[in-house]
Protein backbone atom coordinates (compact mmCIF):
# COMPACT_ATOMS: atom_id res chain seq x y z
CA UNK A 1 0.00 0.00 0.00
CA UNK A 2 1.64 3.50 -1.02
CA UNK A 3 1.11 5.95 1.64
CA UNK A 4 1.92 8.54 -0.44
CA UNK A 5 -1.69 10.29 -0.51
CA UNK A 6 -3.47 7.39 0.84
CA UNK A 7 -3.63 9.11 4.54
CA UNK A 8 -6.41 12.07 3.23
CA UNK A 9 -8.24 10.27 0.55
CA UNK A 10 -6.48 12.06 -2.42
CA UNK A 11 -4.81 8.95 -3.67
CA UNK A 12 -7.21 5.76 -4.27
CA UNK A 13 -6.16 2.72 -2.04
CA UNK A 14 -4.26 -0.24 -3.38
CA UNK A 15 -6.72 -2.70 -4.53
CA UNK A 16 -8.74 -4.87 -1.75
CA UNK A 17 -7.37 -2.62 0.81
CA UNK A 18 -9.55 -2.44 3.89
CA UNK A 19 -10.23 0.77 5.94
CA UNK A 20 -10.89 0.27 10.06
CA UNK A 21 -10.67 2.15 12.92
CA UNK A 22 -7.95 0.64 15.69
CA UNK A 23 -7.38 1.55 19.02
CA UNK A 24 -4.67 3.97 19.87
CA UNK A 25 -1.98 2.52 20.56
CA UNK A 26 2.01 2.64 19.98
CA UNK A 27 3.15 -0.48 17.36
CA UNK A 28 4.10 -3.46 18.82
CA UNK A 29 8.02 -3.36 19.52
CA UNK A 30 7.54 0.53 19.85
CA UNK A 31 5.65 0.52 23.02
CA UNK A 32 6.26 3.93 25.26
CA UNK A 33 6.59 5.95 22.10
CA UNK A 34 3.78 8.62 22.90
CA UNK A 35 1.56 9.69 19.80
CA UNK A 36 -0.03 12.56 18.83
CA UNK A 37 -3.13 13.40 17.75
CA UNK A 38 -3.26 12.91 13.48
CA UNK A 39 -3.88 15.94 11.75
CA UNK A 40 -7.29 16.64 10.75
CA UNK A 41 -9.55 19.77 9.48
CA UNK A 42 -9.83 22.16 12.12
CA UNK A 43 -13.02 22.50 14.43
CA UNK A 44 -14.98 25.55 12.40
CA UNK A 45 -16.07 27.22 15.82
CA UNK A 46 -12.43 27.76 16.87
CA UNK A 47 -10.68 28.11 13.10
CA UNK A 48 -12.44 30.69 10.60
CA UNK A 49 -12.96 29.35 7.22
CA UNK A 50 -15.62 29.23 4.11
CA UNK A 51 -17.71 26.10 4.44
CA UNK A 52 -20.67 25.42 1.89
CA UNK A 53 -23.43 23.42 1.50
CA UNK A 54 -25.34 24.16 -1.58
CA UNK A 55 -27.45 21.92 -3.20
CA UNK A 56 -30.18 22.52 -6.07
CA UNK A 57 -32.53 20.95 -7.94
CA UNK A 58 -34.63 21.23 -10.74
CA UNK A 59 -38.25 21.32 -10.38
CA UNK A 60 -37.84 22.11 -6.26
CA UNK A 61 -38.78 25.47 -4.48
CA UNK A 62 -36.03 27.20 -3.91
CA UNK A 63 -35.38 28.58 -0.27
CA UNK A 64 -34.61 32.37 -0.04
CA UNK A 65 -31.54 33.05 1.06
CA UNK A 66 -30.34 29.40 1.64
CA UNK A 67 -29.99 28.32 -2.15
CA UNK A 68 -29.35 30.23 -5.34
CA UNK A 69 -30.54 29.39 -8.70
CA UNK A 70 -28.71 26.24 -10.77
CA UNK A 71 -25.88 28.21 -12.55
CA UNK A 72 -25.13 27.06 -15.97
CA UNK A 73 -21.62 26.98 -17.41
CA UNK A 74 -20.69 29.10 -20.61
CA UNK A 75 -18.54 25.56 -21.58
CA UNK A 76 -18.59 22.55 -23.94
CA UNK A 77 -20.29 19.93 -21.29
CA UNK A 78 -18.34 17.52 -23.49
CA UNK A 79 -15.02 18.57 -22.44
CA UNK A 80 -13.61 17.96 -18.93
CA UNK A 81 -11.28 20.71 -19.29
CA UNK A 82 -13.59 23.51 -20.59
CA UNK A 83 -16.24 23.10 -17.98
CA UNK A 84 -12.45 23.20 -15.19
CA UNK A 85 -11.90 26.55 -16.64
CA UNK A 86 -15.78 27.38 -16.56
CA UNK A 87 -15.69 26.72 -12.36
CA UNK A 88 -12.16 28.59 -12.45
CA UNK A 89 -14.02 31.38 -13.36
CA UNK A 90 -17.24 30.79 -11.13
CA UNK A 91 -15.35 31.08 -8.39
CA UNK A 92 -13.12 33.92 -9.18
CA UNK A 93 -16.15 36.21 -9.43
CA UNK A 94 -17.17 35.24 -6.82
CA UNK A 95 -14.56 36.21 -3.82
CA UNK A 96 -16.63 36.94 -1.20
CA UNK A 97 -18.82 33.20 -1.44
CA UNK A 98 -15.35 31.27 -1.80
CA UNK A 99 -12.79 33.45 -0.26
CA UNK A 100 -9.98 31.91 -2.68
CA UNK A 101 -8.67 32.62 -6.16
CA UNK A 102 -8.73 29.80 -8.44
CA UNK A 103 -5.30 30.03 -8.78
CA UNK A 104 -4.54 28.49 -5.11
CA UNK A 105 -7.02 25.34 -6.58
CA UNK A 106 -5.13 22.57 -7.03
CA UNK A 107 -7.22 19.97 -9.18
CA UNK A 108 -7.49 16.69 -7.79
CA UNK A 109 -9.71 15.89 -11.00
CA UNK A 110 -13.02 16.60 -12.90
CA UNK A 111 -14.83 13.64 -14.67
CA UNK A 112 -17.27 13.10 -16.70
CA UNK A 113 -20.01 10.07 -16.14
CA UNK A 114 -22.44 9.02 -18.59
CA UNK A 115 -25.55 8.56 -17.48
CA UNK A 116 -27.48 5.36 -17.72
CA UNK A 117 -31.36 5.00 -18.85
CA UNK A 118 -32.89 8.05 -17.55
CA UNK A 119 -30.18 9.77 -15.39
CA UNK A 120 -28.32 12.64 -16.94
CA UNK A 121 -24.79 13.11 -17.57
CA UNK A 122 -22.83 13.94 -14.76
CA UNK A 123 -19.78 15.93 -14.33
CA UNK A 124 -18.10 15.73 -10.65
CA UNK A 125 -14.78 18.51 -10.00
CA UNK A 126 -12.47 18.14 -7.08
CA UNK A 127 -10.39 20.43 -5.80
CA UNK A 128 -8.40 21.30 -2.86
CA UNK A 129 -6.76 24.76 -1.57
CA UNK A 130 -2.91 25.34 -1.65
CA UNK A 131 -1.12 27.66 -0.10
CA UNK A 132 2.61 28.76 -2.12
CA UNK A 133 1.91 25.50 -4.41
CA UNK A 134 1.26 23.23 -1.01
CA UNK A 135 -1.64 21.52 -1.06
CA UNK A 136 -3.48 21.73 2.68
CA UNK A 137 -4.91 19.02 4.09
CA UNK A 138 -8.67 18.81 5.48
CA UNK A 139 -9.69 21.63 2.11
CA UNK A 140 -11.77 21.33 -0.22
CA UNK A 141 -14.04 22.40 -2.91
CA UNK A 142 -16.34 20.14 -4.88
CA UNK A 143 -19.14 20.82 -7.51
CA UNK A 144 -21.79 18.36 -9.31
CA UNK A 145 -22.51 19.49 -12.42
CA UNK A 146 -25.39 18.10 -14.64
CA UNK A 147 -25.80 17.93 -18.36
CA UNK A 148 -29.57 19.16 -18.62
CA UNK A 149 -30.62 19.91 -22.25
CA UNK A 150 -27.04 19.96 -23.24
CA UNK A 151 -26.00 22.39 -20.87
CA UNK A 152 -23.80 21.53 -17.86
CA UNK A 153 -25.55 22.76 -15.15
CA UNK A 154 -24.11 23.30 -11.18
CA UNK A 155 -26.73 21.24 -9.13
CA UNK A 156 -24.37 21.14 -5.92
CA UNK A 157 -21.36 22.77 -4.44
CA UNK A 158 -19.63 21.55 -1.39
CA UNK A 159 -16.15 23.51 0.61
CA UNK A 160 -14.32 23.85 3.66
CA UNK A 161 -11.52 26.29 2.58
CA UNK A 162 -9.47 28.78 4.59
CA UNK A 163 -8.83 32.18 2.96
CA UNK A 164 -6.11 34.64 5.18
CA UNK A 165 -4.49 31.67 7.03
CA UNK A 166 -1.54 32.71 8.42
CA UNK A 167 0.76 30.00 7.34
CA UNK A 168 4.44 29.89 6.83
CA UNK A 169 5.76 28.08 3.95
CA UNK A 170 9.14 29.18 4.16
CA UNK A 171 11.78 26.02 4.82
CA UNK A 172 14.59 27.18 7.27
CA UNK A 173 15.98 23.79 7.37
CA UNK A 174 17.48 21.52 4.38
CA UNK A 175 15.34 17.81 3.53
CA UNK A 176 18.34 15.80 5.29
CA UNK A 177 17.97 17.79 8.47
CA UNK A 178 14.13 17.90 8.81
CA UNK A 179 14.58 14.03 8.28
CA UNK A 180 16.78 13.51 11.14
CA UNK A 181 14.52 15.74 13.12
CA UNK A 182 11.20 13.16 12.33
CA UNK A 183 13.70 10.48 14.00
CA UNK A 184 14.69 12.37 17.29
CA UNK A 185 10.88 12.49 17.37
CA UNK A 186 10.83 8.67 17.85
CA UNK A 187 13.70 9.31 20.76
CA UNK A 188 16.00 6.39 21.93
CA UNK A 189 13.73 4.30 19.91
CA UNK A 190 15.09 5.00 16.77
CA UNK A 191 18.54 3.91 17.75
CA UNK A 192 17.32 0.87 19.04
CA UNK A 193 15.43 -0.55 16.62
CA UNK A 194 17.50 1.00 13.78
CA UNK A 195 14.63 2.99 12.59
CA UNK A 196 14.53 4.93 8.75
CA UNK A 197 12.21 7.39 7.71
CA UNK A 198 10.67 7.84 4.28
CA UNK A 199 9.97 11.44 2.58
CA UNK A 200 6.48 11.09 1.54
CA UNK A 201 5.17 14.54 0.43
CA UNK A 202 5.20 18.30 1.69
CA UNK A 203 2.16 19.14 2.53
CA UNK A 204 0.42 21.66 5.11
CA UNK A 205 -1.63 20.19 8.24
CA UNK A 206 -3.42 21.66 10.90
CA UNK A 207 -2.12 19.71 14.35
CA UNK A 208 -1.68 20.65 17.72
CA UNK A 209 -4.23 23.71 17.18
CA UNK A 210 -1.99 25.58 14.15
CA UNK A 211 -1.35 25.36 10.35
CA UNK A 212 2.17 23.51 9.80
CA UNK A 213 4.09 23.37 6.40
CA UNK A 214 5.39 20.02 7.34
CA UNK A 215 7.56 17.25 5.57
CA UNK A 216 5.64 14.09 5.86
CA UNK A 217 7.54 11.02 6.56
CA UNK A 218 6.46 7.19 7.24
CA UNK A 219 8.77 4.81 9.47
CA UNK A 220 10.40 2.41 7.37
CA UNK A 221 8.13 -1.05 8.19
CA UNK A 222 5.70 0.72 11.06
CA UNK A 223 2.62 2.32 10.71
CA UNK A 224 3.88 5.32 12.25
CA UNK A 225 3.74 9.18 10.32
CA UNK A 226 5.63 12.19 11.11
CA UNK A 227 5.25 15.64 9.93
CA UNK A 228 8.19 17.87 10.42
CA UNK A 229 7.37 21.58 10.37
CA UNK A 230 9.94 22.80 7.57
CA UNK A 231 9.78 26.67 9.12
CA UNK A 232 10.01 25.52 12.66
CA UNK A 233 11.66 22.05 12.86
CA UNK A 234 8.64 20.80 15.41
CA UNK A 235 7.85 17.40 14.68
CA UNK A 236 4.71 15.53 15.96
CA UNK A 237 4.09 11.34 15.13
CA UNK A 238 0.82 9.78 14.93
CA UNK A 239 -0.53 6.39 14.17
Amino acid sequence: LSFGKVFDNSKAAAPGAVAGILPHKSPKGLEGLVLDDAPAAPDPKKVSGISIENFNIPGTRSIPDIFSAPAVLKADPASEADVERALREMVDGDPVRYGVPSSELATVHVRRVPGVGHQADTIFAYFRQTKNGIEMHGSYLSFTIKVLKGRPVVLGAMAKLYPNTPIDTTPRFPDDELADKALERLGPLAQIYNLEVEFLERKIVYSKGSWHAANIYIVTGTPITIAVDVATGEAFAWD
